[in-house]
């Protein structure tokens, strides 16, 4: 944002946005959910859009502002928008708790062995993009709502919220 140009605002939505969720660390914005986990609005909008799809919501705001006067104009643009591989629909980003491994500490030991000469490659050209790849690295993710993959041995109490992590099913503790 250049506070010098325009009235120097920027919209910034952290709970659907990656890169607005960044942001929002750094100066501390508040993250409000506004998706149910089936994709619609839920409860933190206006109750006419409750319930609706990201999509119908768009279409009926935009038809009120017009029929109230306060949008003149709609004009098609191309923007990139993430689309599922498999269905091909928009994939509008959810937030919620998930679990990540630390990776930093596993590259740094990676890069070590680079600078060491315990590892090696072949052809030498690799080596950088290696190096940028490891110190650039981010925390993986291993709590992906994917229905295959391996499961992680959590079960959640739904009285209480606890977590519960074991290696054997705790219901045959009881």
């Amino acid at each position: 944002v250049d506070s010098a140009f325009g009235t120097g605002a920027l919209k910034v939505t952290p709970a659907h946005d990656p890169n607005d969720f960044e942001i929002s660390k750094r100066h501390n914005i508040s993250k409000v959910n506004i998706l149910t986990q089936d994709g619609k609005l839920n409860k933190n909008v206006p109750l006419q859009y409750q319930g609706l799809s990201v999509r119908d919501a768009r279409f009926k705001i935009e038809t009120e502002l017009m029929e109230k006067g306060f949008l003149q104009d709609v004009k098609k643009h191309r923007q990139q928008v993430g689309h599922c591989y498999r269905s091909g629909k928009v994939v509008e980003p959810y937030l919620s708790t998930q679990w990540f491994i630390r990776m930093k500490p596993l590259a740094e030991k990676a890069l070590n062995a680079l600078e060491s000469g315990d590892l090696r490659f072949y052809p030498k050209k690799w080596e950088n993009t290696y190096k940028y790849w490891l110190s650039n690295i981010r925390d993986w993710c291993i709590s992906r709502q994917l229905v295959w993959g391996h499961r992680i041995p959590v079960w959640y109490n739904v009285d209480t919220s606890e977590l519960i992590v074991s290696d054997t099913d705790p219901s045959l503790d009881e």
